[in-house]
């Protein structure tokens, strides 16, 4: 599939740079990252393995919600994280993310070894690590990027953004897969 696409990378002393919290570079893989997010007019499709989205992160999701585009994300639940104390931050957001009206699915290690269609992924942890994300069905992000703090603020991070219609269709197929298949909806209860 042919594609136009552009790489962002994080300046190697992206940690030591500046103050922690401060602006973002317009140069950093987070800024680029937000900045095609803003631009969603549809739909948003965001996976991420941590799902920490911060104050910032939370009000581009209102902006976004406000506008009415479709937000749906992908994380990995408490059973199937390396990282309980940072699914203690998203616990933080989920209920204002839900209310915001996205789409919050959870990886389940019991559901993915459990799936037929998953194939030979259903035999592994049962843990999500892809950084993906999927704007109005046309670009795709794919890097190292998690929508966390750490990301955001400390780790150096490289993204490829990929302007093609065909492969977000195929990214979307895989997340739908994967969602009907080994993940679990969160709503509020």
């Amino acid at each position: 599939i042919w594609g136009y696409a552009y790489v962002f990378a994080d300046h190697p002393d992206k940690p030591f740079d500046g103050e922690t919290g401060g602006e973002l570079l317009e140069t950093s893989v987070t800024y680029n990252v937000f900045e095609a997010f803003r631009k969603a007019r549809s739909e948003l499709v965001i996976t991420s393995p941590y799902m920490v989205p911060g104050p910032d992160g939370m009000q581009m999701l209102a902006e976004l919600a406000q506008r009415k585009v479709h937000l749906v994300a992908m994380t990995n639940s408490l059973g199937a994280t390396d990282e309980p104390v940072v699914h203690t931050g998203y616990r933080r957001y989920r209920p204002e993310m839900l209310k915001l009206g996205m789409n919050l699915y959870e990886l389940s290690p019991q559901k993915v070894s459990r799936s037929l269609r998953l194939g030979r992924f259903s035999t592994s942890i049962g843990r999500l690590h892809a950084k993906s994300a999927v704007v109005d069905k046309e670009r795709v992000f794919i890097g190292s990027m998690n929508f966390d703090p750490r990301s955001d603020q400390h780790n150096t991070e490289m993204g490829l953004f990929i302007q093609s219609p065909q492969l977000a269709a195929q990214v979307l197929k895989l997340v739908e897969v994967i969602r009907q298949q080994g993940a679990y909806k969160v709503t509020l209860a």
